[in-house]
This record gives C-alpha cells, sequence and structure tokens, in this order.
C-alpha cells in the first residue's frame, strides 16, 4: 500500500536537493572518500614477512589503492573545474575550494588556470615513496602512534605528538590522523597548497601544457623544501623510486 509523504518530509527533501545542486556537486565529491576502507597503521604488519622485498611489496600493496583514490577525488575536482571555466560560470563550491587552497577568488573574474594549477594529481610512485621514506615503510612512531606517513607537523598543543628531540625554543607536534588515507589526502593537500612546493607545481603545469605524463622522478625535484637535506633529499627519493619501480607496480594504471 501506498503511503502519502508528509508536507515537512517532502520540504526537507526538496531543501536538501537543492543544497546539492547548488554546491554542484562538491558533497559527491567528498562522500567519495568512503568508498574504500580507512586503514590504520598497524595494518603494516610484517611479524610473518620473510624478506625486504615481501616488506616493501605489502607496504606498497596497502598504499596504492589509497593514493589512487584520492588522487581520483582529485580529479573528479578538476573536471568540474574545468566543465565551469568552460561556461565561464564560477560557484560558492568553487569559491570555497579556491579559499580552502589559500587562493584568493573573484567570481566576477575567476582565475581559473591558477586554480587548477592548484587542484591537480601526484604520481603515486611519488607519493609512496615519500610515504616510505617518511615513515621507515610504517613502522616510525609517528606512523604507528599517528597514522602520520609525511611527517606532516601541526602547531596547536595537543594536535599531535610532541617529538622526542624537540627543541625547547619550537612548539611544533607531528599532526595525528585518524587513519592513513587522511594522511595520504593532507599529504596531496600540502603539495597542491603550500609555497614552499610552488616549483613542483611548476613543473606539473609545463607537463600537463606539454601533454606529457606526470613523470615522478622529475616531480620529485620540486621537493628539495620538503627536506633540511635539500637536494640530497631529493636525490635519495629519486633513487628510491628507480629501485622500487617493480614493486610499486599494481594492476591499475591511474597515476
Amino acid at each position: 500500500m501506498q503511503t502519502k509523504t508528509p508536507a515537512k518530509s517532502l520540504g526537507l527533501l526538496i531543501i536538501l536537493a537543492s543544497i546539492l545542486l547548488a554546491v554542484g556537486g562538491f558533497f559527491l565529491i567528498q562522500s567519495a572518500t568512503q568508498t574504500i576502507p580507512a586503514y590504520q597503521a598497524d595494518a603494516f604488519d610484517y611479524s610473518e614477512v620473510q624478506n625486504s622485498r615481501e616488506k616493501k611489496q605489502l607496504f606498497f600493496d596497502i598504499l596504492r589503492p589509497i593514493v589512487i583514490h584520492e588522487n581520483n577525488v582529485i580529479r573528479t575536482q578538476r573536471e568540474k573545474i574545468l566543465d565551469a571555466k568552460k561556461a565561464n560560470k564560477s560557484a560558492a563550491w568553487i569559491q570555497a575550494l579556491a579559499e580552502e587552497h589559500k587562493l584568493e577568488w573573484d567570481n566576477e573574474n575567476p582565475d581559473w588556470d591558477t586554480l587548477l594549477q592548484h587542484i591537480d594529481t601526484i604520481p603515486r610512485e611519488l607519493v609512496m615513496i615519500q610515504a616510505a621514506n617518511e615513515s621507515a615503510w610504517g613502522q616510525s612512531r609517528f606512523a604507528q602512534q599517528g597514522n602520520n606517513l609525511f611527517g606532516e607537523w601541526c602547531f596547536s598543543e595537543g594536535c599531535g605528538l610532541v617529538p622526542s628531540q624537540r627543541s625547547s625554543d619550537t612548539d611544533h607536534e607531528v599532526r595525528k590522523f585518524n587513519s592513513i588515507n587522511d594522511s595520504v589526502a593532507s599529504y596531496l593537500h600540502n603539495l597542491n597548497t603550500s609555497h614552499a612546493y610552488a616549483e613542483l607545481r611548476d613543473i606539473r603545469a609545463e607537463l600537463r601544457a606539454k601533454n606529457q605524463p606526470f613523470d615522478a622522478l622529475i616531480l620529485a625535484e620540486g621537493l628539495s623544501r620538503y627536506s633540511t637535506r635539500g637536494e640530497e633529499y631529493v636525490e635519495e627519493i629519486q633513487s628510491m623510486i628507480r629501485s622500487n619501480q617493480t614493486l610499486m607496480q599494481g594492476e591499475q594504471a591511474q597515476p
């Protein structure tokens, strides 16, 4: 037997539908993060592993689908921005995204190209190798206790874990995340936002303008400010990428 929808409920449904339309599907993009499991760092359990090759393979196999998924979230955002650029029509969700990436945004005179330079993917090989390097293959204290794979800092008391060798004149902590998925998402946002990685974004934009693939070895050149070791750090990341290429390959071909 059919039942009638109460007028109040119908009104709420209409309001919700209007909100979804107004944000141009941004809610749906964000909801995409719920389609894969949220992993904890204890997933990097090497107790049954026989050798270093198996250890690395386990690490990459856990991380690969997370990186692919988070890149797909960014890719979806980028495609929607390109559609808006084509129509030359801004929206509230675009302004919010620009502000989230620390960009000034004028709905009357939108700077599409600058926004698009900040909303783009990172090669999964680069993400996975930096995660391995920064977290000691998921075994560091900050990984195991805070799901932090990239050594990301925070600056409010209680936001993370206090480094054991922190100097008395500094107040940073190493940020805690609810899952390693969140750590990956935050790392991607960091590379797409921070002034420190403008060189990486410039390299990426140049590759895209030439219709060339995003090469992890090339983009690593833009990471000299990720570590106080500078170019030595870049060379180490590039060396790790070269030596782990086979293990990092998965069935999916997307970056």
